[in-house]
């Protein structure tokens, strides 16, 4: 019980057992600071992601901070389109663990690779994400303070133009006008 009163916490709250809802199977990834296992829920069967913080790695209060504010940003961002999804989190003594829906695509950086992308798109931050280029991108700050930038339509046109791969499925919205 000692050990459990020195524990830091990063949630405010506290929550239930990760164990009790969900079962942990394979490694889909690793990062700096956690590991991503496939998990299914207990009761319903329903594969999800599992990004699991080892606590021995979050050195000071700056990563603490660092990983609240993480979940609080995919909570925001989990009401949009086409961003994953958290479904829950969970705390122990020794990790932290945010539960979000899984997507079985692959790494979207070996996908722009294997499109032929990769070239395109560098040469395009180079020419214009440099200082007085950044214009190129729009920037929106919303009240929690979340930053988000996208390419405007054109420049994503662009470099889709100089890689020479069509997009079929891609439909502009319409307010697009194509140059």
């Amino acid at each position: 019980m000692a050990s459990e009163s020195r524990t830091r916490w990063v949630l405010p709250y506290k929550t239930k057992n990760l164990k009790d809802d969900y079962v942990l199977g394979r490694v889909l990834g690793q990062g700096q600071y956690g590991t991503t296992f496939l998990c299914t829920h207990n009761e319903t069967g329903q594969k999800l992601a599992c990004k699991s913080i080892p606590k021995r790695k979050l050195l000071r209060q700056e990563h603490f901070d660092r990983v609240l504010r993480e979940i609080q940003i995919m909570h925001h961002l989990s009401e949009y389109p086409n961003v994953v999804r958290i479904q829950s989190t969970y705390e122990d003594a020794t990790s932290v663990h945010l539960v979000m829906e899984l997507c079985e695509g692959g790494e979207l950086f070996d996908r722009i690779v294997t499109k032929g992308l990769l070239d395109p798109l560098l040469r395009h931050i180079d020419g214009y994400v440099t200082p007085g280029g950044a214009e190129r991108f729009r920037r929106c700050h919303n009240t929690e303070g979340t930053m988000q930038f996208w390419l405007e339509s054109a420049d994503l046109m662009k470099i889709k133009r100089e890689s020479g791969v069509p997009d079929p499925n891609w439909v502009p919205p319409p307010w697009w006008k194509s140059n």
